[in-house]
């Protein structure tokens, strides 16, 4: 397992106009970006606002998880279950939930016979342009791939420091809510918290406490029993085996 370091100094500030890398369409990477240098700067972002909630080992394999699952898309999109979405697999619910976060735009200015990318924050308006346009991809584009270069072209995009933080806000919250289930949850081996987390960010708290099996059987420490209870039915098998593999390696306190 290769461990991605948190490390202790420094402080993260974000001032003036920070912004991330910027993609061809000067929107921080764009739709599913897997650029080496978005990926690094959510990551590190993620894990340093992680440190005070989970060890270090249980929160690289999370923020790793997560990536490979959701992706990071910095523009508005909606996604196959038709839900607003954002960063990370960050639920957008609705038109309020995008105007609450600090969407941005890259705009060109002509100085000193040159042009220059400036990244200024986006207005309301903008925001709510780029969630309906967003909804009108969703809903007249067959194609998800199609969608997907559709969504990209907006100009309206959060930079990957903010999505670092969301992310690691998601992590956070779902963490709060497995430990109202588990009462134990910190002290299981990191593979099945990062199997529980999974599972409960993918399907929310109200679905997830429908396993009861899967439940009974975390709370007896039965990790056979919790990767057979674990299949999730609309999630892909990949997915699934994947989720099923970590309970098991939790039986060897990894």
């Amino acid at each position: 397992i290769r461990i991605l370091s948190m490390s202790d100094e420094g402080t993260l500030t974000v001032t003036g106009s920070t912004t991330g890398p910027t993609g061809p369409n000067g929107n921080g990477g764009g739709i599913g970006s897997n650029r080496a240098d978005d990926l690094t700067s959510v990551t590190d972002v993620a894990l340093y606002a992680l440190k005070k909630r989970l060890d270090e080992v249980t929160a690289s394999l999370v923020v790793r998880m997560m990536l490979d699952n959701e992706g990071l898309v910095n523009n508005i999109y909606f996604d196959t279950n038709g839900i607003p979405t954002v960063g990370v697999g960050y639920n957008l619910h609705d038109l309020s939930g995008a105007l609450g976060l600090s969407f941005q735009k890259t705009t060109r200015i002509h100085r000193h016979d040159d042009d220059y990318l400036q990244t200024v924050s986006a207005t309301d308006g903008e925001i709510e342009s780029a969630y309906n346009y967003a909804r009108s991809v969703s809903l007249t584009t067959k194609s998800y791939s199609d969608k997907l270069t559709a969504y990209r072209q907006s100009n309206i995009f959060l930079n990957n420091i903010f999505v670092g933080q969301l992310l690691a806000k998601t992590v956070g919250d779902t963490v709060n809510e497995l430990s109202g289930v588990f009462s134990d949850f910190g002290s299981y081996p990191s593979s099945a918290k990062v199997a529980l987390i999974d599972m409960d960010f993918n399907l929310g708290l109200p679905r997830f406490q429908n396993f009861h099996k899967l439940i009974a059987a975390v709370k007896a420490n039965d990790w056979d029993t919790a990767a057979e209870e674990s299949h999730r039915i609309g999630v892909g098998a990949e997915r699934n085996a994947k989720t099923a593999a970590l309970f098991q390696a939790a039986k060897k306190g990894e």
